[in-house]
């Protein structure tokens, strides 16, 4: 369904998020779904809701602010949030974890931006039950994806 709508922007609020992500005009949008041999799709993964795609690289504009801690390389990041200009990261903050996030900004130029975006009920980092997801097109008419942090389309 998502490939689709050929979304060119989606729009995601919660509490502290107001994020908008353009998408390429050529967006494929993937799930965890494999083929089997004789052509028999199935999902290795069961637990698997996600849906996920690539933004455009200069696209990400806005906040994003984290409702789960990331545990990385057990060490916790919490209450951290992202800046987004022109699809770089331009500001973050943490609550927890300031040093470790930095770090991980820092690793190299592509760090700054992201690479993937996952449409999941609840994500590790930006799902919850206040999460609301739009989807754009290009006449500006507005398709819900998500509300109240679940599957709406």
């Amino acid at each position: 369904m998502l490939n689709l709508e050929k979304f060119k922007t989606l729009h995601y609020k919660s509490k502290g998020t107001e994020l908008y992500v353009e998408m390429s005009l050529k967006q494929t949008w993937k799930a965890g779904a494999s083929i089997a041999k004789g052509g028999i799709e199935f999902s290795p993964n069961i637990l698997t809701e996600e849906v996920f795609s690539m933004p455009k690289k200069g696209g990400v504009n806005g906040i994003f602010s984290s409702t789960i801690p990331l545990n990385y390389g057990g060490n916790l990041i919490d209450n951290f949030k992202l800046t987004f200009k022109e699809g770089k990261k331009v500001e973050f903050t943490a609550e927890i974890g300031y040093e470790i996030l930095k770090n991980l900004l820092e690793t190299d130029q592509r760090a700054k931006y992201l690479g993937e975006i996952a449409l999941i009920p609840v994500d590790f980092m930006v799902g919850s039950e206040n999460l609301s997801i739009d989807g754009i097109d290009e006449d500006r008419n507005l398709i819900p994806i998500f509300r109240n942090g679940n599957w709406v389309m």
